[in-house]
């Protein structure tokens, strides 16, 4: 779910650096003009920020949490290592180190597209942000919807394919 917000959090910085003169007007219009540019997509930024103080003021704690909380229950992390869990845990920490490591190369495409100048540089970077963002919130949907398609077990092979 954060991942899935999060792209569209980078679809509406990419709107506003591709609209940053309107943005900028907006501004000015209540007096915060003549900001250098990166603090309007800040500011931007700082709305969904907002959003969530409220929507985990209104989320509440699963019954089986509580109930175990109140119960004195807690969990210690050496158990995630314990035989019972240890091979899951640390396919789970290899499948999130490739997930970690594909958003940081996939960070740098606006910035390689900004390296490389010319006079519509910074519009050049916002499309690539808003193109990316676009293919990753497109590419959760179908990958959430091919989940419940084929199943948990049928994605496993598929992405084990290219391990053999």
């Amino acid at each position: 779910m954060l991942g899935g917000a999060a792209n569209f959090g980078f679809l509406a910085a990419s709107l506003v650096g591709l609209n940053i003169d309107r943005v900028a007007a907006m501004f000015g219009a209540v007096g915060l003009g003549g900001l250098p540019a990166w603090r309007y997509v800040l500011v931007v930024g700082f709305v969904p920020a907002v959003l969530t103080f409220f929507i985990r003021l209104a989320v509440k704690e699963p019954e089986r949490w509580v109930k175990s909380r109140a119960r004195g229950e807690a969990s210690a992390l050496s158990e995630l290592f314990s035989p019972r869990f240890r091979s899951r845990t640390v396919v789970a920490a290899l499948c999130a180190t490739v997930a970690v490591l594909g958003t940081w190369v996939y960070q740098w495409v606006p910035t390689w597209v900004n390296a490389m100048g010319g006079p519509n540089a910074a519009h050049n970077r916002a499309a690539a942000q808003f193109w990316m963002a676009i293919g990753a919130i497109v590419g959760a949907f179908f990958g959430r919807l091919h989940w419940e398609l084929a199943g948990a077990t049928q994605d496993v092979r598929i992405f084990s394919v290219p391990q053999a």
